[in-house]
């Protein structure tokens, strides 16, 4: 994209163009397109993954300015978010994301199960109710 829109992204005016990307992201362009490269300026940023014991910290954030009552707890455990996190190889982004995909499939579950039970409940209610009659 960057190659084939290079005259028009980059000389819009009053337009700051940033880009994200992987480690090297710089030289990986250069080798690509010089011409691409030639467009851009400044240097690039590493942002460092962050460490566990930060992860557990936002985490606790998170709770405390999303719980309705201020004294609420993580609806995982801390060994759950410290696998995830390795697996991810610290992306915090990934961790929060199938964190909230756990928790839903285990509602999902449980409302389901419940609808069920209510399902085989009431059909029984209702055999037992016709053979009393």
């Amino acid at each position: 994209m960057l190659i084939s829109f290079r005259d028009t992204l980059f000389s819009t005016p009053n337009v700051w163009w940033v880009l994200i990307g992987q480690s090297g992201l710089s030289s990986l362009i250069q080798s690509l397109d010089p011409r691409v490269f030639e467009r851009t300026t400044g240097s690039g940023i590493e942002v460092r993954p962050i460490e566990l014991t930060e992860l557990y910290d936002a985490i606790k954030l998170r709770v405390a300015k999303f719980h309705k009552k201020k004294t609420g707890k993580a609806p995982l455990t801390e060994e759950t978010f410290k696998n995830l996190f390795e697996a991810s190889f610290g992306e915090v982004r990934f961790v929060f994301k199938y964190s909230n995909n756990i928790c839903t499939k285990f509602v999902e579950a449980m409302r389901s199960d419940v609808l069920k039970e209510l399902s085989r409940s009431s059909s029984l209610g209702t055999k037992l109710d016709k053979k009393n009659i």
